[in-house]
């Protein structure tokens, strides 16, 4: 498959397809925890992506609670960023039993 390439009359360059690097994450949110990729733009941290202009934040392969309290598995979720309390990648997340003494 290739890409298409266009460059406009000021040298910027367009193309079909936007290269990301996946982190998976957890997210809290003010309504319960969403476990999920997010695709961070080349040269960006997670703080830029979450620092963006933009009001939302897009998760793919996540798992959100359900409206019954079940954990339901989504391909793709769009998160207000207003309605985040804290983000984490999961590599950062330690686990006590695991760490020696």
């Amino acid at each position: 498959m290739s890409v298409e390439v266009r460059i406009d009359a000021k040298g910027k360059y367009y193309t079909d397809k936007v290269t990301t690097q996946t982190l998976e994450v957890v997210a809290v949110t003010r309504t319960g925890t969403i476990r999920g990729m997010i695709h961070i733009h080349p040269g960006h941290r997670l703080s830029d992506e979450l620092n963006s202009e933009r009001l939302f934040i897009a998760l793919t392969d996540a798992t959100v609670p359900g409206p019954n309290g079940e954990e339901l598995r989504v391909e793709f979720v769009a998160v207000n960023k207003s309605q985040l309390v804290w983000v984490v990648p999961v590599e950062a997340i330690g686990h006590p039993e695991e760490e020696a003494p």
